[in-house]
């Protein structure tokens, strides 16, 4: 019985140091320290460090990460499905064709993926892809030249 009432003492000196609070001490000739007890009366300034705040901005992190992720399932929609989401490239009449057509492509693989898993779709590549393509159609009959087959 004595030794469950010391181990249960000792544990509650144990996780009340654990959970000390942590303060920053500003000395008049501009040293910080840190501390778990109060500061000396001769400090500048005292204050209290928030330990369970995250401090660290790391949402360009998760971007890059749901940017990473993306690309990997893009990937894999494009080998199970090669044949879909072909975009013809055009001479360029805003920009270069082929980074519209390739642009339009990812963004075609992306929302299959997006439909899969619920998420909201997107069509500013396609758009754009598109409207290059009927400029280069509305240019291409005012010259005389045929057309060529939109997307698959």
């Amino acid at each position: 019985m004595k030794k469950t009432i010391t181990t249960l003492l000792l544990l509650a000196t144990l996780v009340g140091t654990a959970h000390a609070q942590v303060r920053k001490c500003i000395l008049p000739d501009g040293k910080v320290t840190y501390s778990d007890v109060l500061c000396n009366k001769d400090v500048a300034k005292q204050a209290d460090v928030n330990l369970k705040a995250n401090t660290v901005d790391t949402s360009p992190a998760r971007a890059e990460a749901r940017k990473f992720a993306m690309d990997r399932l893009v990937a894999l929609a494009r080998q199970r499905e090669p044949n879909r989401c072909k975009f013809t490239v055009e001479p360029s009449v805003q920009g270069d064709g082929q980074q519209l057509a390739e642009a339009a492509t990812y963004e075609c693989f992306a929302n299959i993926v997006a439909e899969q898993t619920g998420h909201p779709l997107r069509n500013e590549a396609f758009e754009r892809w598109f409207e290059n393509q009927q400029l280069a159609e509305g240019k291409r009959s005012a010259s005389g030249k045929p057309g060529t087959d939109r997307s698959s």
